[in-house]
């Protein structure tokens, strides 16, 4: 599956305390390690209906 950098809005299980993280809170280092199964889509983030929120920053993501 291919996704493009437009449609990423955060991520999930990052780092060692797997924290969910929005895209301006992740770190060039995690960026590196970043697996798909780690992405959150726009189109996740809309039927997940608004429950992705960055650990580090608290907002919501999308």
């Amino acid at each position: 599956m291919f996704i493009k950098n437009e449609d990423i809005v955060g991520y999930i299980d990052i780092g060692y305390n797997h924290e969910t993280v929005c895209e301006k809170c992740l770190s060039e280092e995690e960026e590196k390690t970043v697996l798909e199964a780690n992405i959150i889509t726009a189109d996740e983030a809309e039927k997940s209906d608004g429950s992705y929120f960055c650990d580090r920053c608290k907002e919501k993501i999308y």
